[in-house]
C-alpha cells in the first residue's frame, strides 16, 4: 500500500467511523463483500487490523479507497467523498472546510455516486428502501430478555412460512415488526447473549423480506435487504447465519448471469460455515457450491458437492423451520441447473421433473421457474412438443405470479421457442404469453429452489 510521508493519522476517516458508529469490523467485512459483488469481483480479506492501518496514516490502493467510501456513504445517509475521507488529497483552494465545499459542489461530484447504496430512513417506504437500525444500544433504556428474544424468534419461524407459501403479503407485517417492535429491543439493555441473539433473529427477518422481494422480481431490494441481513449477522458474531446470507448471494448472482462471483460467494459461504453446522445447512450450501463449480466446467467438483449435499440432506430428516431445513425439492432442482451446466441434458431433466413431482400446489414461483427451466432444456435437445407442453404450464401459473417475475418468464420462454415459431404449437404458445400480458396477479405466492 502506499504511504503518506510523512505517514500521520487519518483523522477524517476516524471522525467518520465515529460519526457512522462503525466498528472495525463490521467496515473489514461490508468492504469486503462489496469487493465481492464487483464485475470482476474482488477477493479481498480485510480485517479490523487493515481498517486499524488506514487510520494510521496508511492508505489503501485506489479500488478499496472507492470501496471504503461507498460503505461509508451508505452507513451515514449521505454521498462521502475520497477528499472528505483524507484518502485524496485536496485542492490547494479547497483545504479548509472540505463538507460545506461538498455540499456546495452537489451529490454529482462523488467518485461512487452510482455505486453505493442509498441512503435510508427508518420506517417503512413504498419504494422499498430498507429498514435500518436507529443506533446502539442504549444502557438507559428498558430491559429485554427472554420474552422479547422468543417473540423475534417465533417471528422468524412465522415469516419463514409467510414467505413460503404466502410470498410478499406479509412484506408489510415483517417491515413493521422490524420498525416497530425489534428496532427499540435492539437498542435497550440486554445480557450480551440475548442481544446477539436478538441481532441473529433480526439479521434472519432481513433475509426473508429479501426472499420476499425476489419474488415480487424485485432484485434490487433484494440485494439490499441481503446486505443488511449480512451486516447485521456480522455484528452478532453468527458465522452460521452469514454463511447461509453468502449463499443466498451467490444465487443471486448466479441467477443474473455472474458465475465468477456466485463461485466466490459459494466458496466464501463453506468457509465460514462452522463445523458444528447441521446437516440441513450444510446440504443448503453444498447444493449451491455444486451449481457454481458446474458453470465453471468444474465436473469433478460438482459431483463431489452434490454427493455431500444428499449425504446431509439424508441426515438432516424433513424439517419446516426457514434456517433448520432443506427441502429434497430443493436439492433436486439444483441437481438439475448443475447438470445443465455441465451439458448433461438428460439428467437435468430427470432432476427438474423430480422437483417438479415432489413440489405443492401451492409453490407457484418455483413450479412456473421450474417448468421454464425445461422448456428451455428441451429446446436444445431439441424436444419442441415438450417444451411447448411445459411452457403452458409455466404460463397456467402466471396470474399467481406478479408482474415482474410474469415478465422474466415470458421473455426466457421466447427466446427458447423463438427458432420453432414456424409450428402452430409453437405460435398458439406465443399467443398465450400475449394474453397473459393483460392479466392481473391475483395472488403472490412463491417459494424459492
Amino acid at each position: 500500500m502506499p504511504r503518506t510521508s510523512p505517514l500521520s493519522p487519518n483523522q477524517r476517516l476516524r471522525a467518520l467511523l465515529d460519526d457512522a458508529g462503525c466498528t472495525y469490523d463490521a467496515l473489514a467485512r461490508e468492504i469486503n463483500m462489496r469487493g465481492a459483488m464487483r464485475r470482476p469481483p474482488l477477493r479481498l480479506s480485510y480485517n479490523r487490523s487493515a481498517v486499524a492501518h488506514w487510520l494510521s496514516g496508511t492508505k489503501p490502493r485506489s479500488q478499496v479507497a472507492v470501496l471504503l467510501v461507498e460503505a461509508l456513504s451508505r452507513r451515514l445517509g449521505r454521498d462521502v467523498t475520497l477528499v472528505e475521507a483524507g484518502l485524496a488529497p485536496s485542492p490547494p483552494e479547497q483545504d479548509a472546510d472540505v463538507a460545506s465545499r461538498n455540499q456546495i459542489a452537489g451529490p454529482d461530484c462523488t467518485p461512487c455516486r452510482e455505486q453505493h447504496l442509498p441512503s435510508f430512513t427508518p420506517w417503512l417506504r413504498s419504494e422499498g428502501q430498507p429498514w435500518e437500525r436507529s443506533g446502539a444500544p442504549d444502557p438507559g433504556a428498558r430491559r429485554v430478555g427472554a420474552a422479547e428474544l422468543a417473540t423475534a424468534e417465533s417471528a422468524v419461524l412465522f415469516f419463514g412460512r409467510q414467505a413460503r407459501f404466502a410470498g410478499t403479503e406479509s412484506m408489510g407485517a415483517a417491515l413493521s415488526f422490524l420498525l416497530d417492535d425489534v428496532d427499540s429491543w435492539l437498542r435497550a439493555s440486554a445480557t450480551a447473549r440475548t442481544h446477539a441473539s436478538l441481532l441473529t433473529a433480526t439479521s434472519q427477518l432481513c433475509f426473508l423480506v429479501a426472499r420476499m422481494w425476489i419474488g415480487a422480481g424485485e432484485a434490487k431490494e433484494a440485494q439490499q435487504y441481503f446486505h443488511l441481513a449480512l451486516d447485521v449477522a456480522g455484528e452478532a458474531g453468527d458465522t452460521l447465519t452469514y454463511a447461509l446470507v453468502l449463499r443466498a448471494l451467490s444465487s443471486q448472482s448466479f441467477r443474473q448471469g455472474h458465475p465468477g462471483q456466485a463461485e466466490w460467494l459459494a466458496s466464501a459461504a463453506l468457509d465460514c460455515l462452522p463445523a458444528t453446522a447441521e446437516p440441513a445447512r450444510r446440504a443448503y450450501l453444498l447444493a449451491q457450491s455444486a451449481v457454481t463449480k458446474a458453470a465453471a466446467g468444474d465436473r469433478r467438483a460438482t459431483l463431489r458437492d452434490l454427493c455431500g449435499a444428499d449425504r446431509q440432506r439424508a441426515r438432516a430428516g424433513d424439517g419446516d423451520g426457514p434456517f433448520t431445513s432443506y427441502a429434497e425439492t430443493a436439492l433436486a432442482y439444483q441437481r438439475g441447473e448443475a447438470m445443465a451446466a455441465l451439458g448433461d441434458v438428460d439428467l437435468a431433466l430427470r432432476a427438474y421433473d423430480r422437483s417438479l413431482r415432489l413440489r405443492e400446489p401451492e409453490q407457484h414461483w418455483a413450479i412456473a421457474l421450474t417448468h421454464t427451466r425445461l422448456a428451455e432444456l428441451s429446446c436444445s435437445i431439441p424436444d419442441v412438443e415438450r417444451a411447448v407442453l411445459h411452457a403452458r404450464e409455466a404460463v397456467r401459473k402466471f396470474p399467481h405470479l406478479y408482474p415482474k417475475v410474469v415478465g422474466m418468464l415470458q421473455r426466457r420462454l421466447w427466446r427458447a421457442l423463438a427458432p420453432y415459431r414456424s409450428t402452430a404449437a409453437v405460435q398458439a404458445c406465443f399467443e398465450g404469453f400475449v394474453a397473459n400480458t393483460t392479466v392481473e396477479t391475483i395472488g403472490h405466492h412463491c417459494t424459492y429452489p
